[in-house]
């Protein structure tokens, strides 16, 4: 069935433009210019999508949403955000959006298409005891926590994300466990809710004992998400994550009676820990140890070693590989922004990759934490800013069987694979090369080799340098190929 698009605009040019296009995608389409008009169509016949600009008069933004959200027959409808600049203090439902004038068509199908897979996503959430699973992207986590804690559900929810997997378990609506970036409880809850790309799968249960945390899911997201707020202020006040803590001469005037908090990170800085390991040993919350750190290095008790100088690294390729890798990028991948693209990190080990992103981090145009050394990594760990809106992103991809299924909707479009292999080479890491290349389309570059065994496929390639070289050697390559080494048609998907 044809959904319905509601677009209230005040320039008749907006309707102009849109609606012939969107009805040949199949959507059926009304225009309006006011705010009052288009809450007068709502009310008569709710539409699947109102597409909202902020200059319709008579009714602003605010009471248009306000009145939706106040009627059953409408409190679910969408409402897609147009304008020059983003509306401040506007309380959204989970399910709008906001998309920046001027957009093209392309820009708006593919929110309006990421709007309704929310959407089924959140109605899926509440309809009866069924397993279900998506992705962070289609329907955030903190949305889906507050529709099972609304439908009081109970059972078991995992989260894949760039910092490994997560466990929650829900009681009845209540949050009894939670087990993420190797914490429990509270502080793994709180973490988790900083997550914002991966995939989720949920597996209904019979309700439980209350657990370690056993408190309300509302409860829990307005003190995490308030916690979330803070912590992005402290953290802008505390030294590199990466850089050695020390104790100044200060710390033998405190007095013997500390807090427990206060005792324990003097103890851990006392032995040379970052503020990464700090996060990582103590079992207070991170929102907790931060403030007492911060309390720490404003008394000057607490101070950073001094930071290593960044060696500078040549340009990774010639200005001339540049340009055609940007036109090759726009070409390719019409829908992202102009001249990005995504590079795929596939590893079997958590040492090669934390290795590489070290090796790595020599790299000029790189930016992000080159330390990042998850247990599974999957998602976005650094940035290759390789000239003026030329952005590359470097996706990690672990290489376990049961994640073998993820490389095909995480790495769809991307131009290269800098495939980390160790010792000994064997058929499963064939596979793997096999699916990157033909499956993905990818430029497989496999470091530290000089050649790869005969059952991997001939697009795979091997350099004898490291993780730079190879990086390098794929940049090349897809800048001459396109990202795409050959034509033919994909091969079925391995394993």
């Amino acid at each position: 069935m044809a959904r319905h698009l509601l677009i209230a605009d005040p320039d008749p040019q907006t309707a102009r433009l849109l609606a012939p296009q969107l009805r040949r995608r199949g959507y059926k389409v009304a225009a309006v210019r006011t705010g009052s008009r288009a809450l007068e169509l709502c009310v008569m016949r709710p539409p699947d999508l109102v597409l909202f600009d902020t200059a319709c008069p008579l009714l602003d933004l605010a009471t248009f949403r306000q009145i939706l959200r106040a009627n059953p027959h409408t409190e679910q409808v969408p409402i897609l955000v147009t304008g020059a600049s983003e509306p401040t203090g506007e309380p959204a439902a989970p399910h709008d959006a906001f998309l920046r004038k001027p957009f093209n068509v392309d820009e708006l199908l593919s929110r309006i298409g990421q709007t309704f897979r929310r959407l089924e996503a959140a109605q899926k959430a509440r309809r009866g005891d069924q397993a279900m699973e998506g992705t962070l992207g289609q329907l955030p986590l903190t949305d889906l926590l507050q529709i099972l804690g609304q439908n009081r559900k109970s059972g078991v929810l995992r989260v894949a994300g760039p910092l490994g997997i997560a466990r929650l378990r829900l009681s009845a609506g209540v949050v009894a466990e939670a087990e993420a970036e190797g914490a429990s409880g509270i502080k793994a809850l709180f973490r988790l809710l900083l997550w914002r790309e991966g995939g989720f799968a949920f597996a209904p249960g019979e309700p439980g004992p209350a657990g370690e945390i056993g408190r309300s899911v509302g409860e829990l997201l307005l003190e995490g998400l308030r916690q979330a707020d803070e912590i992005a202020g402290l953290r802008a006040r505390l030294p590199d994550p990466t850089l050695p803590l020390r104790l100044t001469p200060r710390a033998e005037l405190l007095d013997g009676e500390q807090r427990p908090l206060t005792a324990e990170l003097l103890a851990l800085v006392r032995g040379g820990a970052t503020l990464a390991e700090l996060l990582d040993r103590s079992p207070a919350t991170d929102h907790a140890l931060l403030q007492e750190l911060g309390t720490l290095i404003e008394k000057g008790i607490v101070v950073p070693a001094a930071a290593p100088a960044r060696r500078e690294s040549r340009p990774l390729v010639p200005a001339a590989t540049l340009h055609t890798l940007r036109a090759r990028l726009q070409r390719l991948s019409p829908g992202r922004a102009a001249g990005s693209g995504k590079l795929l990190l596939g590893w079997t080990d958590a040492a090669l990759l934390s290795a590489c992103l070290r090796e790595l981090g020599a790299v000029r145009e790189l930016r992000g934490d080159p330390t990042f050394a998850p247990a599974v990594g999957i998602g976005t760990v650094g940035q290759l800013e390789l000239a003026e809106g030329l952005v590359i992103d470097l996706l990690a991809l672990p290489a376990a069987a049961e994640l073998r299924p993820l490389w095909a909707p995480f790495g769809a479009g991307a131009i290269g694979c800098l495939l980390l292999l160790p010792e000994p080479i064997g058929p499963a890491h064939a596979e793997l090369a096999t699916l990157a290349a033909r499956r993905i389309g990818a430029v497989v570059i496999v470091p530290g080799r000089s050649e790869l065994p005969g059952d991997f496929p001939p697009e795979a390639a091997a350099v004898t340098g490291g993780a730079v070289e190879a990086l390098r050697e794929i940049l090349i390559r897809a800048s001459r190929l396109g990202g795409r080494p050959f034509a033919a048609p994909p091969a079925p998907r391995a394993g």
